[in-house]
């Protein structure tokens, strides 16, 4: 049964709407990657506030925290196919950006 209230736009802004989130899964997309190269790709992030988001979007299952526990033992973060599917979401952002926001900037 769905809520009334239930929007599938707003309940989907909820999970990605953060500063960071959208530059996390885009990374993802590019291939799995440990936790300090994620770090390396995105500029002026902290590690507390990579961690939250890690966390956050593990628990909505957009990803999945690897570990390997050969030595050396290592974790690696990729998406789940819920967070493959976001890749058209990423992508409108991107061209919108692209022809809505580069304009503004060039004013």
């Amino acid at each position: 049964m769905v809520r009334e209230d239930w929007c599938s736009v707003t309940a989907t802004s909820e999970i990605i709407s953060t500063k960071w989130r959208p530059v996390i899964i885009d990374r993802l997309l590019e291939r799995p990657r440990r936790f300090n190269e994620l770090k390396r790709t995105i500029q002026r992030i902290s590690s507390k506030v990579l961690v939250d988001n890690l966390t956050k979007l593990e628990e909505e299952g957009i990803l999945e925290r690897i570990v390997d526990t050969n030595p050396p033992i290592s974790v690696q973060y990729r998406l789940t196919e819920k967070g493959r599917d976001l890749k058209e979401v990423m992508d409108a952002m991107e061209q919108w950006g692209e022809k809505w926001l580069t304009k503004e900037i060039e004013m």
